[in-house]
């Protein structure tokens, strides 16, 4: 039996991760899932208005968070009700923006720089 190099990450894994973070690589989004973190559900007339979206927009971006599973809906009555669906998500969606606020209140300019660039992860 080979051994297995914990250093490699399956390449499931690292779909998951991609797609994962794909799904956060959006402001419209992150705005979505920011009033999600804070208040759930919320009705998609209500996330329009929080992350400053047409209801046409806020449902298309609604629908994709609920295909990739991270989004669970209910029915009440005419509204539909959408909150976030899995604890882990909701975690790694809080500390990106525990991450933002810390580089955003950053007084080193060069922190923020790094990270654009091709030197991240470099010592």
């Amino acid at each position: 039996m080979t051994p297995v190099d914990v250093r490699v990450l399956p390449d499931e894994y690292v779909t998951v991760a991609v797609d994962t973070l794909a799904l956060l690589a959006s402001a419209s989004r992150l705005r979505i899932i920011h009033a999600l973190l804070h208040e759930s559900p919320l009705a998609v007339t209500d996330l329009a208005k929080l992350a400053d979206l047409s209801l046409s927009a806020a449902s298309q971006h609604l629908t994709r968070m609920r295909r990739a599973g991270v989004l669970k809906s209910t029915k009440d009555g005419v509204n539909v009700l959408s909150e976030l669906a899995d604890p882990h998500f909701a975690y790694l969606a809080d500390a990106a923006f525990t991450y933002a606020e810390h580089v955003a209140g950053s007084s080193d300019r060069s922190h923020r720089h790094n990270l654009a660039g091709s030197d991240v992860g470099t010592t």
